[in-house]
């Protein structure tokens, strides 16, 4: 009677132990399926960006905080504007950052004090560069533009 009752136990214990295993799958490979699916709308999301701007100061707004750019980006207070700055120095319609052809331009507008790299820009309509610091009324931001090259490696 004993063996018949170990032979059961141990019959049970091993299927028990195989469905354990069969679940570990399971759940293995649905969080890896989840996290595929979450790659892939990162990746699509990013690459409809040509870079991004990093704020680096005022404190209050969150310093490192990154915002994509598209070919064409209204910057202001408003809640009209594509990238929104909600700092009291910055007009409701500030600046547009833009590309023409493969360069990116800052255009001042309404008023506003804009900047690149500490030089005040005045209603013109100027070049910007990866790495270039713009700054719209107090608010400081550094300027990633995606190369060409990042392209080509996907």
């Amino acid at each position: 009677m004993a063996k018949s009752l170990f032979d059961t136990l141990s019959l049970g214990m091993r299927y028990w132990f195989i469905a354990v295993i069969a679940l570990m799958l399971i759940a293995l490979i649905s969080v890896s399926v989840a996290q595929l699916r979450e790659r892939k709308s990162v990746m699509s999301e990013i690459q409809r960006y040509i870079g991004y701007l990093e704020i680096i100061a005022p404190e209050e707004l969150g310093v490192g905080e990154r915002v994509g750019l598209t070919k064409e980006n209204s910057i202001g207070s408003s809640e009209m504007s594509d990238i929104i700055i909600r700092h009291p120095s910055v007009a409701k319609s500030h600046a547009v950052i833009a590309q023409k052809g493969k360069k990116l331009m800052l255009t001042s507008i309404g008023g506003g004090r804009t900047y690149i790299n500490g030089r005040r820009v005045k209603s013109h309509t100027f070049e910007i560069v990866s790495g270039d610091c713009v700054g719209f009324g107090d608010v400081s931001c550094k300027v990633y533009i995606k190369d060409d090259s990042d392209e080509d490696e996907d």
